[in-house]
């Protein structure tokens, strides 16, 4: 594996809390990727921890409450996806409790160099840009305490404290790089049993749908089966103690490898670990779950599972692309090529 993985206990904390730190290097730079925090519950503490020895990406972690958990992570690059000039290009890269951006516009540099960087209060897990085109500049960062920090771009002057120019983002004199400014910090609320032993990943693949809408993923108590959250934004700006809360659950049979969402058709699709194909319908209540059929009505399942997928619109149909480990690209359930390292739509 490429990936250092790090087993930290921290004394400080009450009851010791235990944490697990993913780390890689480029560009003769160490990132810390990935930061697991396991609580100082004494059946959370972790007993035992491994790289599987075929699946360079596969983490086994054994706690001492005799949870069982299996880990494997895809990489993936953080980009801002809108389709006109407003949009600056930009792609994030998680840098322990910092966000390294830059904006491709403007400038184009490799990483650890940006044109500015997110100064977060934690470790950083996930960095989700917005979905929808007016608003592909603004992104939200998800932190090990399960906090989301938004930041947004618009007409606010004020100097942001927690956003700093990074070495391309001005000549020392001037700024030229466009900078955000933090909205807000939320809380997520998952009400779980403050007792309940609670995955350290328990939200994953989030995407941001519209200004106050998330979704997510989760792991539910029977293990061969996923959550679908779909979360609201608290509209009280400005409350010191914001908190984003469950709209609604889905539960769906088997585990869920990736999520898309395209917003000019405002589908959903999830991808099992087996190919299968799910759309989730967000806009019906309750939400619903079937499966992704072509014009004829037929159900479509990746014959392998993708490690990246998108959703365009082919020949008047939308069409679902994914992309595996071992380079080879669908549309749907046809091959339409085995040399491919990657894709952008």
């Amino acid at each position: 594996s490429t990936v250092l993985a790090v087993w930290l206990e921290d004394l400080q904390a009450d009851g010791n809390s235990d944490k697990i730190q993913l780390w890689t290097v480029g560009n003769y730079h160490w990132y810390l990727k990935q930061s697991l925090h396991f609580g100082s519950n004494a059946a959370s503490k972790i007993a035992f921890l491994t790289w599987d020895p075929l699946l360079p990406y596969k983490l086994h972690i054994l706690c001492q409450g005799w949870q069982y958990i299996s880990y494997e992570w895809y990489w993936c690059t953080d980009r801002s996806t809108g389709e006109d000039s407003c949009d600056l290009a930009s792609v994030a890269v998680i840098d322990g409790d910092k966000v390294l951006v830059t904006n491709f516009q403007q400038s184009v540099v490799p990483p650890p160099m940006c044109s500015y960087y997110i100064q977060l209060h934690a470790p950083v897990n996930q960095v989700v840009f917005h979905s929808e085109p007016e608003h592909s500049r603004d992104f939200c960062v998800l932190t090990a305490d399960n906090r989301l920090a938004v930041y947004r771009f618009g007409s606010n002057e004020s100097i942001d404290p927690t956003v700093k120019i990074g070495t391309a983002g001005g000549n020392g004199f001037r700024c030229s790089a466009v900078t955000p400014h933090l909205e807000q910090v939320y809380s997520i609320e998952l009400e779980k049993n403050k007792n309940e032993w609670m995955d350290p990943l328990n939200l994953r693949l989030l995407t941001w749908v519209n200004d106050s809408t998330f979704m997510a993923v989760g792991y539910a108590a029977n293990v061969s089966q996923s959550i679908i959250y779909q979360l609201g934004i608290s509209t009280e700006e400005g409350k010191e103690n914001a908190e984003i809360g469950i709209r609604s659950i889905v539960t769906v049979d088997g585990l869920v490898m990736s999520l898309c969402y395209n917003p000019k058709h405002r589908i959903v699709v999830l991808q099992m670990t087996d190919g299968q194909l799910l759309k989730y319908l967000c806009e019906s209540y309750p939400p619903l779950l079937e499966p992704w059929t072509d014009s004829s009505g037929s159900e479509i399942s990746f014959p392998q599972p993708c490690v990246q997928t998108a959703l365009c619109t082919i020949s008047g149909e939308v069409a679902v692309l994914g992309l595996t480990d071992r380079s080879h690209l669908y549309v749907n359930d046809a091959k339409v090529a085995t040399n491919m390292s990657s894709f952008i739509l």
